[in-house]
């Protein structure tokens, strides 16, 4: 009997530890590619953290060296706003001193005594403090009776003198007199 090869028939490879080591092998190399691919993933990560801390770090130096060069600008800065905020509190509480003022003082003009204003204070509630001068005693009496004229109370909520003396330095009379002015917008209508 004669033994030849038959190269024409296959034969069947058994699934034995070649198969097995075949596939060991092919998830072998998918999971090598995946952890080299997650490596280089994490490398560029770190990479761009570290350019982006460095930048942080770099904008924290500047920042806070502009600061220290620029501390005294900063300071009046803070000045700045304290005063503005004191000024709009003052707006606030404003009395108008000014106006009322001016007002006493066109209501002295119009009356035929020869009176100096010599001091004048006011709050917030129109309340005034105001100090007149006179040569004589005739303008002040004179001047007492004006001021209890319709005319001359139509500024006026209320008025009332004070104190009523005789200055031996200058020789002159001082009358004090605390009164609360009416609105202006009440007075220019009338």
């Amino acid at each position: 009997m004669k033994k030849h090869v038959n190269l024409i028939l296959q034969r069947q490879a058994s699934s034995g530890p070649t198969e097995w080591m075949k596939r060991i092998r092919s998830a072998a190399v998918v999971l090598c590619v995946f952890f080299a691919i997650v490596i280089i993933i994490e490398i560029l990560a770190v990479v761009f953290m570290q350019r982006k801390v460095a930048n942080l770090e770099n904008t924290k130096k500047v920042s806070s060296q502009y600061l220290l060069r620029n501390k005294e600008l900063e300071q009046k800065i803070e000045f700045f706003l304290y005063k503005y905020n004191l000024l709009k509190t003052y707006l606030e509480d404003d009395a108008e001193v000014y106006s009322y003022y001016n007002l006493l003082l066109t209501l002295l003009t119009t009356i035929e005594v020869d009176a100096t204003l010599t001091q004048f204070n006011m709050d917030s509630t129109n309340l005034a403090n105001f100090s007149l001068t006179f040569d004589s005693y005739e303008d002040a009496i004179k001047f007492v009776d004006l001021v209890e004229s319709p005319a001359f109370l139509n500024y006026f909520e209320t008025l009332q003198l004070n104190n009523f003396a005789f200055n031996s330095s200058t020789t002159s009379y001082d009358l004090v007199l605390i009164g609360q002015f009416k609105a202006i917008e009440n007075n220019e209508n009338q």
